[in-house]
């Protein structure tokens, strides 16, 4: 692992942050690669069917003190068990002799195994995401309006889709379940051109509920981004858009 360390104290404040990073990573894949260099921590995470991928940054300001260099892979399950767990300021601490990762607090200390994961580190293109356009909801409303409105049709009409689709200052979301059709739209700041995509709706109903800024970004013939931006951590996801669920072709 190219002789990795990881010792940091991560302040309470933070914790619940990390843990909720942790949880959303759960949602993608149950292990995952921490890279430590001088600016702090970048995680890359793919789901099986590589439709989505999450683009972490952790900046080195996160944490109360942090000495991190190269790579370590953890079980992202436990992690949010041990997580989970502890109060207050945490503990982290790598061996690279035993390949183990020591995790403690006032509650308790925790070890568990790392590994070695075979992961690429993928570079997005900057000038594609740049060219991206932000959806902003006009007046007082916000994305999480849009995430809140997708969470209540999957619980309550067991909505699998949502549909997306910008014509000029408007943005419309719809569903089509086994019960009903459903469509509501916004309007948005800014808007130029027509776009259109369809994408499954757990990717907004397994966003985890941080104080961060959640901004979903669009560009024709390129993936959405949903990003969440906090003062020390910035996580994007990536999802190509599907027609259908068995088309969804490799898109990373």
């Amino acid at each position: 692992m190219n002789d990795p360390c990881f010792i940091a104290r991560l302040h309470s404040k933070n914790r619940i942050h990390f843990l909720r990073i942790f949880q959303y990573i759960r949602e993608f894949n149950a292990q995952c690669q921490l890279r430590f260099d001088d600016n702090g921590i970048r995680i890359q995470v793919s789901d099986p069917s590589h439709v989505s991928m999450l683009n972490i940054s952790i900046d080195r300001t996160f944490f109360a003190s942090v000495v991190g260099r190269g790579e370590i892979g953890v079980s992202s399950v436990t992690i949010v068990k041990i997580l989970s767990f502890l109060e207050g300021d945490i503990q982290f601490e790598y061996n690279a002799e035993k390949a183990r990762l020591k995790i403690w607090g006032s509650e308790g200390m925790f070890e568990t195994s790392c590994y070695e994961i075979d992961s690429e580190l993928f570079e997005f293109p900057m000038d594609e995401i740049l060219a991206m356009t932000p959806i902003e909801i006009f007046g007082d409303g916000s994305t999480n309006d849009i995430i809140e409105t997708v969470r209540k049709w999957s619980s309550r009409f067991q909505a699998e889709d949502v549909s997306l689709s910008i014509v000029d200052d408007t943005l419309s979301i719809e569903t089509d379940t086994d019960e009903t059709n459903i469509k509501t739209s916004f309007s948005i700041i800014g808007g130029q051109g027509n776009w259109n995509a369809k994408i499954r709706a757990n990717y907004f109903t397994q966003l985890k509920k941080t104080q961060a800024v959640v901004t979903i970004y669009w560009k024709n013939d390129f993936p959405i981004m949903i990003e969440e931006r906090g003062d020390d951590f910035k996580i994007q996801t990536f999802i190509a858009p599907q027609m259908m669920e068995d088309t969804m072709g490799d898109s990373f």
